[in-house]
């Protein structure tokens, strides 16, 4: 839900529209189509996963903006990962180490909190843990909708590129990288 109400209030700037309330911006979620995503993303990096630790590590990058493909795209999810891997290929340096780092890391923290349960109260796990997951989740969540809006107005055929065509020009020069700013 994070995630998808950061699409929301980025989105709303991109398009140039009025910001949507919190409320506003949970509400038109498509809840039941992330679910499906989340579901369809989670078993296919299971899947990479039983083949070895990389494919594994390689994938959960790859997927990490399926969920804004569907808020931003409302895709169904099957396409929305086809459309997450088919944007990430293409920049899988960068997203490997982005997305990737901040995934490994949120892991380790996970796996160091579980040690702490161990070894201290409820109560002090839960001053170290809410703040520690809330932070590093935000984190996680901001870094995919980035991603995936760059890359969306990296893609031609997409309506990002076209929204940010008409708002600021095209995003590319002529040779296919980047304009600066």
């Amino acid at each position: 839900v994070y995630a998808g109400v950061l699409d929301e209030l980025v989105g709303s700037v991109i398009r140039g529209a009025p910001r949507p309330s919190v409320s506003e911006a949970v509400r038109s979620l498509p809840i039941g189509l992330l679910i499906g995503a989340d579901l369809v993303a989670a078993v296919l990096v299971g899947a990479a996963l039983a083949f070895g630790v990389l494919p594994g590590l390689v994938l959960a990058p790859m997927l990490a903006i399926v969920g804004p493909v569907v808020t931003i795209e409302r895709r169904r999810p099957i396409r929305a990962v086809a459309r997450s891997m088919r944007l990430t290929v293409g920049h899988l340096g960068l997203t490997v180490t982005t997305v990737g780092t901040l995934l490994l890391a949120e892991g380790l923290v996970h796996e160091w909190l579980l040690h702490v349960r161990e070894e201290v109260s409820a109560l002090a796990e839960l001053i170290v843990a809410v703040p520690s997951i809330l932070t590093i989740g935000a984190f996680v969540g901001l870094v995919e909708v980035e991603l995936a809006y760059a890359l969306l107005a990296r893609d031609p055929g997409s309506t990002t590129h076209a929204m940010v065509a008409e708002t600021v020009g095209s995003p590319e020069k002529d040779d296919g990288t980047l304009a600066p700013g």
